[in-house]
C-alpha cells in the first residue's frame, strides 16, 4: 500500500490512498457524531474516533452519516 524509493521517500499506492480516504471519512464521521450529536468533549471525541475508526463497518458509517444529516435538518 506504500511505495518507497531511497531519496524520494514514501508514497501511497492507489490502494493505500483509497484506504486512507476511507479511514479519514470514518474518523470525521465518528468524531462529528460524538462531538456534535452526543456532546462529548471534542478532545475525547477525536481520541475515541481514532480508536473506533479501524473497526467500524462501512455500512455503520453510512448510517451514521444519514443520521447526522437528519439531525442537522431537524435543528433548523
Amino acid at each position: 500500500m506504500i511505495q518507497y524509493q531511497p531519496y524520494y521517500g514514501v508514497k501511497l499506492t492507489p490502494m493505500g490512498e483509497k484506504l486512507a480516504e476511507s479511514l479519514e471519512k470514518k474518523h470525521k464521521t465518528l468524531a462529528k457524531f460524538f462531538y456534535e450529536i452526543l456532546g462529548v468533549n471534542k478532545k475525547i471525541a477525536e481520541k475515541d474516533a481514532c480508536e473506533i475508526e479501524h473497526h467500524v463497518s462501512r455500512e455503520t458509517i453510512e448510517k451514521l452519516i444519514d443520521f447526522i444529516e437528519n439531525m442537522k435538518g431537524r435543528k433548523k
